[in-house]
């Protein structure tokens, strides 16, 4: 969760400070943080950040690990560094290659050294899924692959590897359907862009007049202490 404790460097030129973010950093500070320092335990704040529409989250964090060929991992970092406004520090793990090719696997398809690169932070200008997209792009141009368990912005061909420089990254659809076939998945799961990718989502937008009046308190408190 170290992520999300310390949101942002409090003197970065990215960081805008608002009433929750000063709260935090004061909370989180070396000189508080032995009597308040129970309440950033994992466990509590992914509880906290569930409850957070997905929507909202989308526009202030970054959340996403994408596995990089070594070769590559120096200019992948300096493309985040001079796009992505976030403050936090990067986290930086070697991963080996698989010993044979795993279909799904962010990286299943290396032949040599990986760095997973993780991109952890909030953005103050609520535009989150766009430098996330960007992030996508350039990890697929760059011969990487992201892990999956946070918010993916791939339409469908760019998923299943039929678009740009996805081709040479993505997993096979035809391979994965065959699995699929292989382990009776057909009927019984959701297909895995369906399960995975935001554009997959069939939930139309709520108009704001309509909501419930808990889900308008919910939203209003995520916009403002996210």
């Amino acid at each position: 969760a170290f992520w999300m404790a310390r949101p942002m460097r409090c003197m970065s030129p990215h960081t805008k400070l608002s009433l929750p973010l000063l709260g935090l950093f004061l909370a989180s500070s070396p000189y508080l943080r032995w009597c308040l320092g129970w309440l950033f335990s994992t466990a509590r704040l992914f509880r906290l950040l569930k409850l957070a529409p997905r929507d909202i989250v989308a526009q202030k964090m970054i959340i996403l690990d994408a596995y990089i060929p070594a070769k590559n991992a120096g200019s992948f970092i300096k493309t985040i560094d001079a796009h992505v406004p976030i403050s936090t520090a990067l986290w930086l793990c070697p991963v080996a290659p698989p010993l044979r090719p795993l279909l799904l696997a962010p990286h299943g398809q290396a032949k040599s050294l990986m760095i997973n690169v993780g991109v952890y932070g909030r953005v103050c200008d609520e535009l989150a899924s766009s430098y996330s997209r960007q992030v996508e792009e350039e990890v697929a141009k760059v011969g990487g692959r992201k892990m999956l368990y946070s918010h993916n912005f791939y339409t469908h061909t760019q998923f299943w590897g039929r678009e740009g420089p996805f081709q040479k990254t993505m997993p096979s659809e035809s391979h994965y359907l065959k699995l699929r076939k292989k382990y009776g998945a057909e009927g019984v799961y959701m297909s895995l862009f369906d399960k995975v990718c935001e554009k997959a989502r069939s939930d139309t937008p709520m108009d704001p007049a309509t909501r419930p009046l808990s889900a308008r308190i919910s939203r209003s408190l995520a916009s403002y202490l996210l």
